[in-house]
């Protein structure tokens, strides 16, 4: 880099003085481990774990035979496969040879990749058979997980997912509670079986299903669906449901409590909320189509929770939420109104009386906290004489867009008003209040760093001037 002859150059940096060692000790006293109740080890042992590695619970198992069925349960209570074929390998000779450890496995996360692809889908839907280390079929057709609560599949394809369902799921997870599933491929003819195979799970109340344009859907209207009294909670993408159906979420969930739809499109998404139970306490849109959510609001008069995104009209779904039950109430990519709203909302004669938290996701800036300390180092190979230009470009980029009428003061008083009235709030719109101030402040940081590394002040002082830019350096060097 250039530098200015004038530039001063980065004072040297004092080690500072020593840091005093008291010259006493307190009395210890030993105390062994082993001594200690079943509860506190348990405690002990889930503080040493940790959670990107089990080398060191895997060592605690060889300390102790008391100590050992303790380290076992922290170790096998939640067990996660990636795609390493290697690791399902290992895992799978594990269990089957010491099939008590299976009893301690609570949560169960799989990504179908690992098993070699043994099952692929071609474009068509048909199947395509290849070479496998396992299966599916035979991992779950061997293992029996009787206290198994939780399992997510990951990457797992409409065919291989029926077929599990239909045959080897129940039997080896009868506990399960919870079932989360990502589609990874599609085509071929809508499928409809999976849903009535989810029957043979007689514990499952949540379900939560991640799929792109995936041939999955909801079943039609026949005499032959059988519901699923058991469930309570869905997370369900928008494109699994045929428009012109007569079968309603309602229809095929009749308990459900809590439904979430993520990016649901016209029709459809109108389809699943005119349709949903009318006994919900909780209802999420996300990233989805505009939808005019006062005309159904009425019909969940239990709603306790509540997430949508553009398409209300202010002053229609204003008085409904104030008669509301909402307590949680959250707004998604976009806010079709300005802050008098929201201000309406937690503050004045109709505000909502039950509302406890607000979740702002309507605004949204390029980069913020620490990733925006990462976007700085763009600045790196700046000049003296292009810095200025290179700053005024990296925060247009990065700034926050606010939408006509609202302003990151209007953000704030709504931020105020609610903290004052007990109400919460949270959501990466709260991120666009002090921007432009946290923007300054991390690049004076960025700044002072990037002296110390080149030992000049050039770049600095150009873009400060020389004595702002003395005293920001003395600022952050000498605090």
């Amino acid at each position: 880099m250039a530098t200015d002859s004038n530039a001063h150059a980065v004072p040297a940096m004092g080690t500072g003085p020593s840091r005093r060692v008291a010259s006493g000790e307190a009395e210890k006293t030993s105390i062994s481990l082993l001594h200690l109740p079943v509860e506190l080890l348990s405690e002990i042992v889930a503080h040493a774990s940790d959670p990107d590695s089990t080398s060191v619970l895997a060592r605690l198992t060889r300390v102790c035979k008391r100590l050992r069925p303790i380290v076992e349960e922290a170790l096998y209570r939640e067990i996660d496969v990636d795609q390493d074929t290697g690791r399902l390998a290992l895992i799978t000779r594990t269990l089957l040879d010491r099939s008590t450890t299976l009893i301690l496995i609570h949560k169960l996360r799989i990504d179908m990749r690992a098993f070699g692809h043994a099952t692929q889908i071609d474009e068509s839907g048909a199947r395509e058979s290849q070479p496998a280390t396992s299966s599916p079929a035979a991992f779950f057709g061997s293992l029996h997980f009787p206290l198994l609560r939780r399992l997510a599949l990951v990457s797992v394809n409409p065919i291989l997912l029926t077929d599990l369902l239909a045959a080897e799921l129940p039997s080896a997870a009868p506990t399960l509670q919870s079932l989360y599933v990502h589609i990874c491929r599609h085509g071929g003819d809508p499928m409809t079986e999976w849903f009535s195979y989810l029957a043979r799970l007689p514990l499952l109340r949540d379900l939560e299903l991640i799929a792109y344009e995936s041939n999955l859907i909801l079943p039609l209207e026949s005499p032959e669906l059988v519901p699923l009294l058991q469930l309570a909670s869905a997370h369900i993408p928008g494109d699994i449901v045929c428009p012109a159906s007569s079968a309603t979420v309602s229809r095929l969930m009749p308990n459900l409590m809590c439904l979430s739809v993520e990016n649901g499109e016209g029709a459809a998404l109108r389809h699943i909320v005119a349709g949903a139970p009318a006994g919900l306490t909780s209802l999420s849109l996300l990233e989805g189509d505009d939808i005019a959510i006062e005309d159904y609001l009425a019909r969940f008069p239990l709603l306790e929770t509540l997430h949508i995104g553009a398409g209300f009209n202010p002053d229609r779904l204003l008085p409904l939420l104030t008669s509301s039950q909402i307590a949680r109430l959250g707004f998604d990519w976009h806010l079709p109104a300005t802050y008098d709203f929201l201000l309406a909302i937690v503050t004045g004669p109709q505000r909502m009386p039950r509302l406890r938290s607000l979740t702002l996701m309507h605004a949204d800036c390029g980069a913020a906290g620490s990733h925006l300390q990462e976007v700085l180092e763009n600045l790196n190979d700046a000049t003296p004489d292009t810095i200025q230009a290179r700053v005024s470009s990296l925060r247009g980029d990065y700034e926050p867009n606010f939408q006509p009428g609202c302003t990151a003061a209007g953000l704030a008083r709504v931020l105020r008003s609610a903290t004052a009235n007990g109400i919460n709030v949270d959501g990466q719109a709260l991120e666009c209040i002090d921007w432009n101030a946290d923007f300054d402040r991390r690049l004076e940081q960025y700044f002072v760093e990037q002296a110390v590394r080149t030992r000049t002040l050039a770049v600095m002082e150009r873009y400060y001037g020389r004595a702002e830019a003395a005293a920001i350096f003395a600022r952050f060097r000498y605090a």
